[in-house]
Formats: structure tokens, sequence, C-alpha cells
């Protein structure tokens, strides 16, 4: 997944601004109050929306924080690459109440709606929660923590497992290897190299026989006369 563009109409200190996202890292370098950290709360929040945030107060929401200074449409557009296909999400916010947030999804090259993915696209995408997100992907200015959540445990939970498993595949391999090797026709120790060995002699001994038995018939004859 790849980021192409967004437009904010407005979020925070920013409006009606636009950005396009170069191939491989951006870097935005500028002052304080430029809005950096409005930016990427933006993306996230086209991504996730807004939490819930039921047990803060009013003032302590982000959605109130980053209500429009100016007035205005709260929100905007940000336009993304997956699969092959380009998206643009569409979301409008309401300061105080989410149920009032409005989400539309659009295929960007035909311009009609979409619904390969639901108000949940950031889960959908990323197959992380927004706390998870926020803990990796986003790490905001202030918000520097060393702690993880149930999903990130789990996650490396699964590299653990998936190495432990790595390790026992090459167990495995290393012990089929030796079996073929026991069972080789060319190695001096294989088991079907002694035994093509064996086979050999017994044919060599075999093809004796007729010889064995002339030289029986003729000491026979001897005898009797």
């Amino acid at each position: 997944m790849k980021l192409i563009r967004c437009h904010i109409e407005n979020f925070g200190i920013l409006h009606d601004f636009d950005y396009v996202f170069n191939a491989g890292i951006n870097v935005i370098h500028a002052e304080n109050g430029w809005g950096k950290s409005t930016l990427a709360s933006f993306i996230r929040v086209m991504f996730y929306g807004f939490d819930k945030e039921t047990k803060k107060s009013m003032e302590e929401r982000e959605r109130v924080q980053k209500a429009p200074w100016q007035g205005g449409v709260y929100g905007g557009s940000l336009v993304f690459e997956t699969g092959g296909r380009t998206y643009r999400i569409v979301r409008t916010f309401d300061s105080k109440k989410g149920s009032r947030d409005t989400f539309e999804l659009y295929d960007e090259i035909t311009g009609l709606p979409s619904r390969d993915y639901s108000r949940a696209v950031g889960e959908e995408l990323f197959d992380i929660d927004r706390e998870s997100y926020q803990r990796t992907v986003y790490i905001a200015q202030n918000d520097c923590m060393t702690n993880t959540t149930d999903q990130i445990n789990a996650r490396i939970g699964n590299i653990s497992q998936e190495t432990a498993d790595m390790g026992n595949y090459e167990q495995a391999i290393a012990s089929i290897h030796h079996q073929i090797n026991s069972l080789s026709d060319t190695r001096a120790t294989g088991m079907c190299y002694k035994l093509r060995q064996q086979i050999s002699s017994l044919q060599a001994k075999t093809s004796r026989k007729p010889d064995w038995i002339r030289q029986s018939a003729s000491l026979l004859s001897q005898m009797e006369s």
C-alpha cells in the first residue's frame, strides 16, 4: 500500500491544503506550528476515524482539538494505492458527535463508489487496530511510549513461533538428508550400495554353478570307473 496524495478541507491548523506524496520516504521539515503533527494525525484519522474517547473530557478529545480553527467543512480526502487499484477516502467529521461523521470510498480511476473497504479501512488494510497503529506505524511527537498492545504481542509471538518452526524445519531437512545418504547406492556406507555389492557377489557365485555341476559329474564318473 502506498499513499498518493491528500486534500484537507479543514483539519486543525490546516485549511485547503494539498500534499502529493513522493515515492519512498517523505520528509516534511518546517517550523513549529506549521502543522506537521496535524498532517500525520489527518492521515491516521482518514484510515481509522476518531477514537470514541468516551472516558475523556470534551476538552481532551482529539476531534475537538482538531476541529477547524477557521470553521468550514471538517475533513478531507486521502488517495492511496493497494493491490494494483487506487482508492480515495473522503471523510467529514463533527466536532462533538462521532455519529455525525461521514465516510465514502471511491475508485479513483472510475470515480465510482467502492465497497472494497468499509469505515474500518485502516484495520482492513493494515490488519491492526487503531491502538496498534499508533504504537507502530504512527508515533506522535509527544507519545513516544514503549508499551505494546495485545495485537503487537500476538504478532511478536507469531514471529517467535515461525522462528521455532523454521528451526524444526531445518532439523527435519537435515534428518531427511541423513536418511537419504544412509540409503545411497553410490556411497560405500549406503545401504543400497551394500545390497548391490551383495547381489553382485551372489550373481558371481551363481554364474559359476554350471562349472561346479560339471566338476561334480566328472568326479562321480571317475569314482564309478
